[in-house]
């Protein structure tokens, strides 16, 4: 069952996949697909409207350090699980990918 808040994008990542694979059966190509989890890094958006997840934590500690606040206060119910991969070993893995015999 996918998320229900996530289920269009979660679907038309999974289609893209599947394009790939019948394209790739259909006219012999060589299309690979990566469905990466959620990536940081450097220059990423860390905006307290829009920002993602990492660096909304990032934010919300840094100010309450900087305002010495006794506590952070983190939304949600503390229950979904979340995967996290670093921009530069997603690159890697790309790379990786694109590289694998056919």
């Amino acid at each position: 069952t996918l998320e229900p808040t996530n289920e269009p994008y979660a679907i038309a990542k999974i289609a893209g996949i599947k394009l790939c694979e019948s394209y790739n059966r259909q006219y012999g190509r060589d299309y690979r697909s990566v469905m990466p989890t959620n990536l940081y890094g450097p220059h990423d958006n860390f905006h307290p409207d829009n920002s993602h997840v990492i660096p909304a934590l990032l934010r919300r500690f840094h100010e309450a350090a900087q305002s010495h606040a006794p506590e952070v206060v983190v939304w949600g119910s503390g229950t979904p699980m979340r995967e996290f991969l670093h921009v530069d070993d997603m690159a890697a893995a790309s790379i990786h990918v694109m590289e694998l015999a056919r």
